[in-house]
């Protein structure tokens, strides 16, 4: 058995890391699918509805598509990035997987989903954020061209965040002001999923990128 210094410290510290991480995003992920799953059935199925419920599907897409894309940046994330973990890393897949799933529970009111999306994608931004802060040159060796590329995509990431916000806040302020409106709802809707399918096209490109930084002939 090793003897615990502050190197072997140090060690056990960033290794548990990713472990812990992916475990925390699996579990809240597939709460959010179960709660997901449950919710659209719920809609579909009850009589209650004053509309057809293929007017609320597409909320129900877009928090399927909004589950992958999260579980596919934490992938990529735990891959690449290593630290001693403090409280606020605990706290951000907590915190980003209740506001992720909390439009879950709105899916036949678009006002309040659109005003919940809006929060999860502010918080989205914090959480890039927080990865581009610890992205510093010493986790990727002598290999700067990868430091580079990852610096620049966390940096893009944070611009769409901000960008989906904008465009979440903006569906949610016209629909209070003129109440539901699919002249509202559909275009806004559809730039909604143009950046989600963008930004996971991104991160594809970025990964495949990475693994020939370090590995050319390999990938």
């Amino acid at each position: 058995m090793e003897s615990l210094n502050n190197k072997i410290f140090k060690r056990r510290s960033s290794e548990t890391f990713p472990s812990v991480y992916f475990t925390l995003i699996s579990i809240i992920q597939g709460v959010g699918l179960a709660i997901l799953v449950t919710k659209t059935f719920e809609y579909i199925t009850t009589d209650n509805l004053t509309e057809h419920w293929i007017r609320y599907f597409p909320y129900s897409i877009i928090s399927f598509f909004i589950l992958i894309l999260v579980v596919y940046e934490y992938t990529w994330f735990i891959g690449v990035f290593r630290w001693t973990p403090k409280i606020w890393d605990t706290a951000i897949p907590f915190f980003l997987g209740a506001i992720e799933i909390s439009p879950m529970f709105f899916l036949t009111n678009p006002q309040n989903w659109w005003l919940l999306m809006a929060f999860f994608a502010i918080m989205g931004a914090l959480a890039f954020y927080n990865s581009y802060y610890h992205c510093i040159p010493s986790n990727f060796g002598s290999n700067n061209t990868a430091y580079l590329r990852t610096k620049n995509t966390l940096k893009k990431d944070i611009i769409i965040s901000l960008i989906v916000t904008l465009i979440c806040s903006s569906s949610f302020i016209l629909l209070l002001l003129i109440g539901p409106s699919l002249i509202v709802e559909i275009p806004f809707s559809l730039l909604f999923v143009t950046l989600i399918m963008f930004m996971i096209y991104q991160e594809e490109r970025f990964w495949v990128a990475l693994h020939k930084d370090f590995a050319p002939t390999e990938y």
